[in-house]
């Protein structure tokens, strides 16, 4: 299944996101190369292979930001993370709670989910977070595809360790806050048609362009 978004911010477009989604296997990549915005420039990637729970197994962020360009990759093992950076090299283990999930596989286990209601573990590299996932209401909600029957849930982030993570990426790092909520709109079929994320006065909105 091949999802495609326009990201806004501020009224302006700030990049286009598509998600590749399969049966074991989530892709992301969200990109603004070859656009004029005042936002910076953004060419990353996100491959995320998960079980039958949404859990993930592997986690390979390809990044493309401005000057910033690396590769990491996050290994789940039962009670442990490993986290390897190509720029320098740099491994990481951490432990990690039963149920960890990073933030896309998070998304994909509430929209496709009967009842996501809940409290949920969110690895943030190396800094756990807990996901508050709360909602379920019956939205109508119209798109540039039309007109949806949505549920909407409402997620919110409370961090779990005092201690700051490593940065790696500006899409996953400015989601994991305390201060930010973000709303999902999932269609009958398991699809999130719009997101919002909010904080304070500043709100970033995903809206769906095209589904195949």
């Amino acid at each position: 299944q091949r999802l495609e978004y326009r990201i806004t911010s501020m009224g302006l477009k700030v990049a286009n996101l598509s998600m590749n989604i399969s049966e074991q296997q989530i892709h992301i990549k969200a990109s603004n190369s070859g656009m004029r915005t005042v936002f910076p420039h953004l060419n990353n990637s996100y491959t995320i292979s998960y079980d039958g729970d949404f859990q993930p197994t592997h986690y390979l962020r390809s990044i493309h930001q401005d000057s910033l360009k690396d590769s990491v990759l996050t290994t789940y093992q039962k009670g442990k993370a490993t986290m390897l950076r190509k720029s320098n090299n740099e491994r990481i283990s951490y432990p990690t709670t039963e149920g960890t999930r990073d933030f896309f596989s998070l998304l994909l286990m509430i929209c496709r989910s009967p009842k996501p209601v809940g409290n949920y573990v969110v690895d943030g590299n190396g800094r756990s977070w807990q996901a508050a996932v709360s909602g379920g209401q019956i939205d109508n909600l119209n798109t540039s595809l039309g007109r949806f029957q949505t549920t909407k849930y409402q997620v919110s982030f409370k961090a779990l360790s005092p201690h700051k993570a490593p940065y790696v990426d500006m899409l996953t790092h400015n989601t994991l806050s305390e201060d930010i909520t973000l709303n999902i709109w999932v269609n009958q079929g398991g699809i999130p048609v719009k997101a919002q994320i909010r904080k304070k006065l500043m709100s970033m909105t995903w809206e769906i362009l095209s589904i195949s």
